[in-house]
């Protein structure tokens, strides 16, 4: 009977070693492979799935591994692959927090972070939550610490982030700040092919805010840079207009 029982008990403490095995979560570097392969074509929904929940516990348990951060960008992806939207904005919002104060160490993160900042901006401009895909835009664009990377990646975003908060401003009901951040998105690329219609609409929110210094020199601005365009004839004839004006609006347009 003894030797029974001891044998059941070391059964026991084995079969309990080897749940015990099974609950602890994988190493990062083993969740991030098994992310990776789960997102390689053809897609299992359902593979993919605990592969993101094995990687999001993997950098729970080591979120100072230097893979952690991406590692939950991907396991993001996935979650967005899956139609789990809630998970993946969770994760990026996390990428983001956690992200962030490591960039000046791992500056190879620099492009996770501005991803997972567009991507939340892009999902609350669909949700018609422009207060929130402003404020993600604005932290993308108004970061001096993107403005000093030398990735192209990152100054493209960065240049799509100010037409994005623009928007997203102008939705929400700011068009003074809007207009700022439409006139700040030419200045950094006046050779855009839209740069002239952004003047042009810029220096109009101006106008119809009051503020008819800064229409004046939006207008300035467009008429410097595209004065000998034939193509952009008609909104040089406006800016010039404009600025005979003193930036106000026409005397018909102002009310007795």
């Amino acid at each position: 009977m003894v030797g029974g029982g001891v044998r059941v008990f070391f059964v026991s403490l084995a079969l309990l070693v080897a749940a015990t095995a099974r609950a602890q979560p994988l190493s990062v570097d083993s969740a991030f492979r098994e992310l990776t392969a789960a997102q390689t074509p053809p897609v299992d929904e359902t593979v993919l799935q605990q592969a993101a929940i094995s990687m999001v516990e993997a950098a729970d348990a080591d979120p100072t591994h230097r893979a952690a951060i991406v590692g939950l960008s991907n396991a993001a992806h996935a979650f967005a692959t899956l139609g789990r939207w809630q998970s993946a904005e969770r994760l990026w919002q996390r990428v983001i927090d956690e992200g962030g104060p490591r960039l000046d160490r791992q500056p190879q993160l620099e492009g996770v972070v501005a991803g997972a900042l567009e991507r939340l901006a892009l999902r609350a401009a669909r949700r018609e939550d422009w207060s929130a895909a402003a404020s993600a835009y604005r932290t993308l664009c108004d970061s001096e610490r993107f403005a000093r990377s030398e990735s192209p990646d990152i100054q493209e975003r960065i240049a799509r982030a100010f037409v994005g908060a623009a928007f997203a401003l102008e939705a929400q009901g700011a068009p003074l700040t809007a207009a700022r951040y439409w006139l700040r998105s030419v200045e950094r690329d006046p050779h855009d092919a839209e740069a002239a219609d952004r003047l042009d609409h810029a220096a109009r929110l101006f106008t119809g805010t009051g503020h008819y210094r800064e229409a004046k020199e939006a207008s300035e601005m467009l008429v410097r840079l595209f004065g000998r365009s034939r193509a952009h004839g008609s909104l040089v004839a406006r800016a010039r207009e404009r600025i005979a004006r003193g930036g106000a609006p026409p005397r018909a347009d102002i009310a007795p």
